[in-house]
């Protein structure tokens, strides 16, 4: 039950028929009628849930404020890393994927290499580790290199690769390849991810066609 009276004269207004065993004297006034010339009575309870609310309204506007700031935030860095000329040398090539995700080139020669790739958030998964994807493209270069061995006159075509994922990558990364054969045509590689603290993260093995290089061939 609701009732509306006059400040001045206080004669009702209006009533809502409610609840019988309600007294008038347990209710308050409503909380936005103190600038008006009529005073609303509403059990305390609906007041209650009023405030309530108005408390989950607040704070799922301030969930969703924290939501966009942190959603520009992400886009901001993305887009100035993606602007960002991609003049880091790969062992010789330039590649602007690398570039992307942030991939260090950390040593190469004759049938080895080893880069190294920062974790960054926006290489993550929805749980916050690597994504597989990236992990896959990290190492596929890597073991292209391990290859390549450093040699600029040769270039490798990917034939086909296949990973196995034994661990979240939650952390910096280092990936290392091996070359286990090179012939005039065909190069045999594997290698590893390893997090922090030496653990293998995902490993794989790769066929490469063997190509004098090119631009675009790896």
């Amino acid at each position: 039950m609701e009732i509306t009276i006059c400040r001045e004269t206080g004669i009702t207004l209006a009533a809502t028929r409610g609840p019988a065993n309600k007294q008038v004297s347990r209710w308050l006034p409503h909380a936005d009628d103190h600038r008006a010339d009529k005073i609303t009575l509403v059990p305390p309870g609906k007041q209650t849930d009023n405030r309530h609310a108005r408390r989950q309204r607040n704070q799922k506007k301030e969930y969703y404020d924290a939501l966009s700031h942190r959603a520009f935030n992400n886009f901001a860095d993305l887009l100035v890393s993606m602007t960002t000329p991609a003049t880091t040398d790969y062992f010789g090539l330039t590649i602007p994927l690398m570039h992307l995700m942030g991939v260090i080139p950390e040593s190469i020669g004759p049938g080895h290499a080893r880069t190294r790739l920062p974790w960054r958030e926006d290489l993550t998964n929805s749980r916050g580790d690597i994504h597989g994807g990236t992990l896959m493209s990290v190492l596929d270069f890597t073991l292209s290199a391990a290859a390549r061995g450093g040699d600029p006159e040769l270039g490798m075509a990917t034939i086909d690769m296949t990973t196995s994922f034994m661990s979240p990558g939650n952390s910096d990364l280092v990936i290392e390849a091996r070359c286990l054969r090179l012939g005039t045509s065909i190069a045999f590689c594997e290698g590893e991810i390893l997090n922090a603290e030496g653990q293998i993260v995902a490993k794989a093995s790769a066929t490469f066609k063997v190509i004098k290089r090119r631009p675009g061939s790896d």
